[in-house]
C-alpha cells in the first residue's frame, strides 16, 4: 500500500516536470520579433523584412522527450505495482470466488489486474454503483438528508458530474481564444519595428493565437523545422487536448453502463490522461515567463549593448525616447488576468471533478 501511495504521487507529480519546457516555449514566443520597411512611394514593397525569432536545438529536444518518457514510465511503474499486488492477492486466496474471476488457462502469476473479472459481464455505470451504495450507507433518511449529510451525496446526483464537466469545458475553450498576456517589444527593436508598422510590437497572446505562432515559425527559414514543430505539438497536447479529452472520458466513465472489464480500462486510460493533463502547469508556467521575460530579454543584448547606453540614457533625458527604449532589446509582459483566470478555473474545476469521479470509480471496482 505505501508503495502504491509512492507510485500514484509520482504519477500525479510528474506532469510537472513539463514546467520549465512551457517556460521555454513561452520564450520562444515571446522573442519572436517581425521588423518591415514603412509604406513609402520612394521605397518597394518589402524593401526589407527582418524576422527574429528563436530556433531549438537538440538540448530542448532531449529535455523534452526526457519529460515525456518520464510520465510513459511513471504511468507503467503503477500498472506494474496493480499487477503485482494482484498477482500477490490471488496466490495467497485460497477461496473459489477469487479463483472464479480469473479466465481460463491463466495464472495467478500470470494474471494482471485487467484480467480479474474480466469473465463479470453485468452491466453497471460507477454513478449506478455510488447512487446504490450510497442508499445503502444512508437507509432510512430522506433524499435532503443524504444530500446535507453525506460526504459526496451531491456528487451522485445524475446531472452534477455532467454540469460541472461542461463547466470546465466552457472556462477552457473560452480562455483558449481569449486573451491571456501580451508581449510589448521596447529598445531601438521596438522602435524600428514602430516605424515599420504601426502597433506590431504590441502582440496579445491566448493558448491557441500562441500555438499558430509556433507553427508559423516552425515553416520560417524556407524549410519545415520538425524540431520546432515536435515542441509545438507537445504545447498544444499537454495543455489543451489531453484535458479536452480528460474531460470527455470522465463523462463515459461516469455515466456509461460497462463490464467490470470494461470499467476497469477505462477508469486505466483516465488516470493516464490525468497524468499527463497539464493545463494547471501551463497556467503556471506563462505567470512565470510573463514575470521573468524583462529581465531575461534584456540579458540578451545587454553586454552589446554597453558602449551605447550613454547615448541611449541622453536620448532618454532629452525626452526623444521612452525610458522603456533606453536600450537595444527588451520584451515586457502584461497579464490579462479575464483569460489566465477563465483557463485557471477550468484548470481547478476539472481537477475537481476528476478527483471526484475517479475516486467513485475506483470504488466501484473495488465493490464489483
Amino acid at each position: 500500500r505505501t508503495r502504491g501511495r509512492y507510485f500514484h504521487m509520482l504519477d500525479i507529480m510528474g506532469k510537472w516536470s513539463l514546467l520549465d519546457l512551457y517556460v521555454l516555449v513561452q520564450a520562444m514566443v515571446a522573442f519572436y520579433v517581425e521588423i518591415k520597411n514603412p509604406t513609402l512611394g520612394i521605397l518597394p514593397d518589402k524593401f526589407y523584412h527582418l524576422q527574429v525569432y528563436i530556433v531549438p536545438v537538440y538540448g530542448l529536444y532531449s529535455f523534452c522527450f526526457a519529460v515525456v518518457l518520464s510520465l510513459v514510465l511513471s504511468h507503467a511503474q503503477v500498472i506494474y505495482h496493480l499487477n503485482a499486488v494482484t498477482a500477490d492477492a490471488m496466490m495467497e486466496s485460497q477461496g473459489r470466488t477469487m479463483a472464479d474471476t480469473v479466465p481460463t488457462g491463466l495464472s495467478a502469476t500470470t494474471v494482471s489486474w485487467l484480467d480479474v473479472g474480466s469473465n463479470d459481464t453485468e452491466l453497471e455505470s460507477v454513478a449506478e454503483n455510488a447512487r446504490a451504495y450510497e442508499h445503502e450507507a444512508n437507509r432510512g433518511k430522506n433524499s435532503i438528508m443524504r444530500l446535507l449529510q453525506c460526504r459526496a451525496g451531491a456528487r451522485k446526483y445524475t446531472w452534477f458530474v455532467a454540469l460541472v464537466v461542461a463547466v470546465a469545458l466552457a472556462l477552457m475553450l473560452v480562455g483558449a481564444t481569449v486573451p491571456c498576456w501580451t508581449f510589448t517589444t521596447a529598445g531601438v527593436a521596438g522602435l524600428i519595428a514602430e516605424v515599420g508598422e504601426k502597433g506590431s510590437t504590441v502582440r496579445p497572446y491566448s493558448l491557441f493565437s500562441a500555438f499558430v505562432q509556433l507553427v508559423d515559425q516552425s515553416t520560417m527559414g524556407g524549410q519545415l523545422a520538425i524540431g520546432t514543430l515536435f515542441i509545438t505539438l507537445i504545447y498544444i497536447l499537454f495543455a489543451f487536448v489531453v484535458p479536452l479529452a480528460h474531460m470527455i472520458t470522465l463523462l463515459f466513465l461516469w455515466y456509461r453502463r460497462l463490464t467490470l472489464g470494461g470499467l476497469k480500462r477505462l477508469f486505466m486510460a483516465t488516470q493516464v490522461l490525468s497524468a499527463f493533463s497539464a493545463l494547471e502547469v501551463w497556467v503556471l508556467g506563462t505567470v512565470f515567463t510573463i514575470l521573468q521575460i524583462q529581465y531575461i530579454s534584456y540579458e540578451v543584448l545587454d553586454e552589446q549593448c554597453t558602449g551605447l547606453k550613454p547615448a541611449f540614457e541622453a536620448l532618454v533625458n532629452f525626452g526623444f525616447i521612452a525610458p522603456d527604449d533606453g536600450n537595444c532589446f527588451e520584451i515586457n509582459g502584461e497579464f490579462h488576468w479575464f483569460g489566465l483566470g477563465l483557463m485557471f478555473l477550468s484548470a481547478c474545476v476539472g481537477h475537481f471533478i476528476s478527483l471526484t469521479v475517479v475516486v467513485e470509480a475506483g470504488k466501484s471496482v473495488k465493490r464489483r
